[in-house]
């Protein structure tokens, strides 16, 4: 897909792109202000920077088999996110006994870090996962 581009695992929560982006909007006095294209470049560049690479290689691992796992069952690209509780909790039930709690538990980190740098909602209760 266009919004999975081929690129080196660090760069893959940067790269993939949700099919459903919200308009960003500033935190200046005009609140519906959308940002230009570099500003929110630069913005996905500083929270992209906040994580050490080796932790975003690690989420770019638990990213592809989440959406290997969204193409194997057909699930439409602006299904992919925001996340549903339902759908998430498929996939991590399909993680189970293949990997360890942990890595089940880092998939997640990683897929709520994707919807938060790219500007989505995580409508996920943490007692749901």
């Amino acid at each position: 897909s266009s919004l999975r581009p081929h690129c080196l695992a660090h760069l893959c929560l940067l790269l993939w792109i949700p099919s459903h982006m919200p308009p960003r909007c500033s935190n200046t006095n005009i609140p519906n202000k959308l940002l230009a294209k570099d500003e929110l470049n630069r913005i996905l560049g500083v929270l992209g920077a906040s994580w050490a690479d080796s932790t975003k290689e690690l989420y770019s691992t638990g990213l592809l088999v989440y959406h290997v796992y969204c193409d194997i069952h057909d699930i439409p690209d602006s299904q992919y996110a925001p996340i549903f509780p339902n759908l998430l909790a498929s996939f991590l039930a399909s993680c189970a006994g293949a990997y360890s709690g942990s890595t089940i538990s880092n998939y997640t980190a990683a897929i709520k870090a994707w919807h938060i740098l790219h500007g989505l909602r995580w409508n996920i209760n943490k007692l749901e996962y």
